[in-house]
């Protein structure tokens, strides 16, 4: 997989558009709270699922920048 990653490079940048186009139109189908909720699920954040801010904040808090998060 490394070698063909390292050939083709722009494969990766495909595999991202395509991910980013899929979040795009879950958000239009589903509206942006449910996407944040799944984002939030996904990436093991969890939380209360209701607050759209809350990526945003566990992830500030995940990456432990103190001062940022209270």
């Amino acid at each position: 997989m490394k070698k063909f990653f390292k050939n083709h490079p722009e494969t990766l940048l495909i595999i991202l558009a395509i991910f980013f186009v899929m979040v795009i139109a879950m958000s239009f189908v589903f509206g942006i709270k449910t996407v944040i909720v799944s984002l939030n699920n996904a990436v093991g954040l969890g939380g209360k699922g209701t607050n759209s801010a809350n990526f945003d904040i566990k992830g500030a808090a995940a990456l432990d920048l103190k001062g940022l998060v209270k």
